[in-house]
């Protein structure tokens, strides 16, 4: 098992922090962005809670504050016509 975190750079300049562990398959999004606004992936980064990019393995702090989308689980739909 492992996971990985990474920043994405959005079209307006705005970071978001993302992560995922083993098995996910698609990844939250900010409310009000949608992949397509996606325009960079900066890797081993997150987002601190003021707008930094930082690497993971010197978090401080702030760390705990950050806001991460983390990675959604697969899921199987029984329903028809969804």
């Amino acid at each position: 098992m492992g996971w990985t975190g990474f920043a994405a750079k959005m079209k307006n300049d705005q970071y978001f922090g993302f992560s995922t562990g083993f098995g996910n398959g698609f990844f939250q999004i900010p409310e009000n962005y949608s992949v397509e606004d996606i325009v960079e992936i900066v890797n081993h980064r997150y987002v601190s809670k003021t707008g930094e990019l930082r690497p993971f393995y010197k978090h401080d702090d702030d760390y705990n504050a950050a806001v991460i989308y983390s990675g959604r689980p697969f899921f199987e739909c029984y329903m028809d016509n969804l």
